[in-house]
């Protein structure tokens, strides 16, 4: 059982979490994924993003300074319009980082002495995910040379798809967190 005074999280994930709980259940670990702006998906829309804007700019640019012959060139609000949606999605990946910052300053994650408890922030409200230890049919930890890492668990042949849905990204003490889970799941799982 980890020291839960330590850890800060906002007050109102702590609610939300504390909401959830039953009446015989208590909180084992509670934290937040560590934020970070550019992790390697985020990189890589980054990077499309700026190369997304830039072509788009440079084309709007090109139109109006250097306009070719009337005969040769669209009107520059076909142009534009043409040019908007690939444009507006470069600014989207560009901000991309920024909003998974966001995410992971609005999730929380919480092992109870019953199940594992995620809050995720979304832009209308909160979503709570719980998992029981029947859901922890496979288990996945990659622990990076700090001791963060990450741990995803499936109970189905999908679930692979969407793995940051279903377990704990970028989190400390990787290690300790998995060892919670597989004692959890060793004393709470059906014989």
């Amino acid at each position: 059982m980890s020291d839960l005074s330590s850890v800060s999280i906002p007050e109102n994930l702590r609610e939300l979490v504390n909401a959830q709980l039953m009446d015989d259940e208590t909180i084992q670990w509670i934290d937040q994924p560590i934020p970070v702006f550019f992790t390697g998906l985020s990189t890589f829309a980054f990077v499309f993003g700026l190369f997304f804007t830039a072509f788009c700019t440079i084309i709007l640019l090109d139109c109006m300074l250097y306009p070719p012959p009337m005969t040769l060139r669209p009107p520059l609000p076909w142009t534009f319009t043409i040019l908007s949606p690939f444009l507006l999605l470069g600014l989207f990946l560009l901000s991309i980082p920024l909003l998974m910052w966001r995410e992971a300053k609005q999730t929380v994650y919480a092992i109870t002495n019953l199940r594992v408890i995620v809050v995720r922030g979304t832009y209308s409200g909160f979503n709570v995910t719980n998992f029981y230890p029947a859901n922890f049919v496979d288990m996945f930890c990659k622990q990076k040379a700090d001791g963060t890492g990450n741990i995803f668990f499936r109970n189905g042949v999908w679930d692979w798809l969407e793995p940051t849905k279903r377990g704990f990204v970028n989190i400390r003490n990787v290690v300790k967190v998995e060892r919670m889970l597989q004692e959890l799941k060793r004393t709470k799982s059906p014989e």
